[in-house]
């Protein structure tokens, strides 16, 4: 059928852009250009009867761990390959990266599942169209500013078990007021970050110690956007959390499988992660 895949380039963000836009996502032109700054050249456009009808992209957190998103197929297009060609020239792009993830959709697993990525654990798209007024507390929160960004790259580091700095960077620049810090006794216990999507804010990542730190972060980086359709990805094993947000007025409105290929990690890396940055990011 004359398929062509080759690497994506900032010329092709329109299309991009109509590709989501059909599949009602929520990246932006911004976003786009953070896949292409972080991909290492990874970020890949498939072209079929002289128009680009595919994408797959990819970030690298460090040496050790990449992560696949945006794998999107034109509507016409779909049942012909083009999702597997993708993620074969994604894959052949990483051979050397131990580590790739993703968090797939319940129709993209199957594709993923063929190709050897095996599921570690759920993710649940919590969403509202008006957030309901929330109160929120300032004790002990402030924005994050360079000088304290180094001591939460380690903080992630530590929790992500990655290296998101180019991606932490991007966010901060773009959206500094929704780069939040919880404080306890001089030390960072919490933080968070968002940025503006096309149809929703979305608030994450949001890493904390415990639960209870991660509600009064999230209270106040909420509290901000009443009115606003907000969107927040929540590891499923973070209970509590979950409850919390839907008695809040959020409801759950898809389900991702966030799956491996290659080296599994040793312990529990969800556990600190109240909300993830979104399935195209990690």
């Amino acid at each position: 059928m004359g398929l062509l895949v080759r690497q994506m380039t900032s010329e092709d963000i329109p299309a991009g852009m109509e590709l989501k836009a059909f599949a009602h996502w929520n990246q932006t032109e911004t976003d786009w250009r953070i896949f292409l700054e972080a991909g290492g050249g990874g970020c890949f456009a498939a072209v079929c009867d002289g128009r680009l009808v595919g994408t797959i992209t990819v970030i690298h957190h460090g040496r050790s761990l990449a992560w696949i998103g945006m794998v999107l197929v034109h509507r016409r297009y779909r049942g012909r390959g083009i999702a597997t060609c993708l993620m074969r020239k994604a894959l052949d792009h990483l051979a050397d990266c131990p580590t790739i993830k993703l968090d797939a959709t319940a129709a993209g697993k199957k594709v993923y599942e063929k190709l050897g990525f095996v599921e570690q654990s759920t993710v649940r798209r919590l969403t509202t169209t008006c957030l309901p007024r929330i109160e929120g507390s300032t004790d002990g929160i402030a924005p994050i500013t360079q000088a304290e960004f180094e001591p939460i790259l380690r903080m992630d580091r530590r929790h992500f078990r990655g290296d998101r700095a180019l991606l932490l960077a991007a966010l901060l620049k773009n959206a500094p007021q929704m780069a939040l810090r919880l404080t306890c006794h001089g030390q960072t216990t919490a933080y968070c970050f968002g940025r503006r999507g096309s149809d929703f804010v979305h608030i994450g990542p949001i890493l904390a110690e415990n639960t209870e730190d991660a509600v009064r972060l999230g209270s106040d980086a909420l509290q901000h956007w009443t009115g606003a359709a907000v969107v927040l990805d929540v590891p499923g094993i973070h209970t509590e959390f979950l409850q919390w947000l839907k008695n809040a007025g959020f409801s759950v409105q898809r389900e991702f499988a966030r799956m491996v290929l290659g080296e599994k990690d040793q312990e529990d890396t969800m556990k600190h992660q109240f909300a993830v940055c979104g399935p195209e990011f990690g």
